[in-house]
């Protein structure tokens, strides 16, 4: 019940966040603001549920680390021109409409063919279609070796489907909200949901939805909310749902107890857990004494470029259960330390920061693109660095060449 009711707190004090921060910025889900709904949920839900107690100057450099990210992003937040945005989207969408669709339907072969070849792996490690709504915790641990041994020309079609199938999603969703139509977007979806229940992964499926999610947040600043995105908004939220359920049958989570005291369903104790173990892992790891591996977790995809990869911590334990991710901070504090992790902190919010501002000043896909990559690790700041995998950062090289050969920028 305390829990309950310290959280329609936060609610409120939310609503009057979001409020002074668009007067702020003139802009309705600016980085700042999503950095402060994040952390603020994460670091009070943490600390309610936890079972476990750190030391005095591990929660102390917790709280420093929020008060300096919004210090960082202060530094960089600035009013934003709406009708400006407006100016360049619209241009941007009337010059190149007609090979946007062109490029949808491409990309939608990409992401069949994406589908193809996940139930080509399905039934190449002895399960079957029917076998995924049940519990194939087995699969999951097969499917991760299949992947890790498949070899460099398996990676390069893999790799080549999904830059396809992602680039097909974000020009969906950007064609969707200027024309309200909403066909395209909602097929890439569904099949996207697909994806993740043939590959046993809600993240690849989370992330699919972040990009739109984080589309709708640039858009919301120059359109009207109406029914159609109040009725995407809720259609959203169920399949997070669906793939909740789905993901939690195919681990087996309904054969387990509830690891939160409180909570007698395992699906939402294993929902609330995701948001706030990573937080509690980092508390653990600032316990510990570790020696840091300076930049091999942070810049994870240049050292496995030149043969290092860095070692995990493995399962680190909170009180109620375990967890394999640290926050964000938390993969700079295990690289660089205390200082090291501030600084990196700093020149993080300074980047997405800039990607954002990008947008406004000069949209291109490509400016969009790298927009939602930062967005995206913005958002799961709480669970990890997305940028430790290699996707994200050659996605965005490949929305340069491809929107380069094809697109006209800004209509010139």
């Amino acid at each position: 019940m305390k829990i309950i009711l310290i959280n329609i707190i936060l609610i409120i004090f939310m609503v009057f966040l979001y409020k002074y921060l668009k007067k702020k910025t003139n802009t309705y889900f600016s980085p700042l603001l999503l950095f402060n709904w994040i952390w603020i949920t994460v670091i009070v839900n943490s600390a309610l549920i936890s079972t476990k107690k750190f030391s005095m100057a591990t929660n102390i450099f917790v709280i420093l680390i929020f008060i300096s990210g919004n210090l960082f992003f202060l530094m960089f937040s600035k009013r934003n021109n709406n009708d400006d945005l407006y100016k360049q989207i619209h241009k941007y969408y009337s010059t190149n409409k007609s090979k946007m669709k062109k490029m949808i339907i491409f990309c939608l072969l990409f992401r069949i063919m994406q589908i193809f070849y996940d139930i080509y792996v399905v039934n190449r490690l002895g399960a079957s279609i029917n076998m995924l709504f049940g519990n194939v915790e087995w699969l999951r641990f097969a499917y991760l070796n299949y992947s890790n041994n498949i070899g460099i020309v398996f990676a390069l079609i893999t790799n080549i489907l999904n830059y396809f199938a992602e680039l097909g999603l974000i020009i969906s969703a950007f064609l969707c909200f200027c024309e309200k139509k909403y066909f395209y977007l909602l097929i890439n979806i569904i099949l996207s949901f697909f994806h993740a229940i043939f590959t046993l992964s809600k993240m690849a499926f989370f992330i699919d939805l972040i990009f739109v999610i984080g589309i709708f947040f640039i858009f919301s600043n120059i359109i009207k909310i109406n029914r159609k995105e109040k009725r995407l908004i809720v259609l959203v939220i169920v399949f997070i749902i669906l793939s909740l359920i789905v993901t939690g049958t195919q681990r087996g989570y309904q054969n387990q107890d509830s690891s939160i005291e409180g909570i007698d369903n395992v699906i939402v104790a294993k929902t609330v857990s995701y948001f706030v173990t990573p937080c509690l892992a980092f508390k653990s790891l600032m316990d510990q004494e570790i020696d840091y591996s300076y930049g091999s977790k942070t810049f994870s995809p240049i050292y496995k470029f030149i043969g290092f990869s860095y070692e995990t911590f493995g399962d680190i334990d909170v009180g109620f259960d375990d967890s394999t991710v640290y926050t964000l901070p938390g993969m700079f504090f295990a690289d660089f330390g205390y200082i090291g992790c501030i600084l990196l902190l700093f020149f993080y919010s300074f980047v997405v920061s800039k990607t954002y501002n990008k947008v406004f000043q000069k949209f291109s896909l490509f400016n969009l693109c790298m927009y939602l990559i930062f967005n995206m690790t913005l958002l799961l700041s709480f669970f990890t660095w997305m940028g430790r995998m290699t996707f994200y950062w050659i996605f965005p090289i490949f929305v340069f060449y491809v929107e380069k050969m094809i697109m006209i920028k800004n209509g010139g």
